[in-house]
């Protein structure tokens, strides 16, 4: 019997489970929203497209996500500015938490 291929199974389940068991982790349900954002950088801003939404983080979809920095600013429209960093990357997709800036 030959090995299950590791595209297809992740933690001994398949996609679709893995992918419930990502949405369960989460501590707010998202909302989808497609709105547009901006990913503040040190010296520059990328315009991105805000795919979900909640209270903890969102899904984020632009061009170079791979050259994103772990942590960010993220500019959403009528909110004030938030601290995220990246939980995952697919292609020009991101996953973000919203974290909390501390002074030190």
């Amino acid at each position: 019997m030959e090995a299950p291929d590791p595209r297809k199974f992740v933690a001994g389940c398949s996609d679709l489970a893995a992918t419930d068991r990502v949405m369960e982790r989460r501590a707010a349900a998202r909302k989808r929203v497609l709105t547009s954002g901006m990913v503040e950088l040190r010296e520059s801003a990328l315009r991105c497209k805000i795919v979900d939404l909640s209270d903890t983080g969102a899904g984020l979809a632009l061009l170079g996500a791979s050259h994103v920095p772990n942590f960010f600013t993220l500019l959403i429209p009528d909110r004030v500015p938030v601290f995220c960093q990246i939980i995952w990357r697919r292609q020009e997709r991101l996953g973000v938490t919203f974290r909390e800036l501390r002074v030190l």
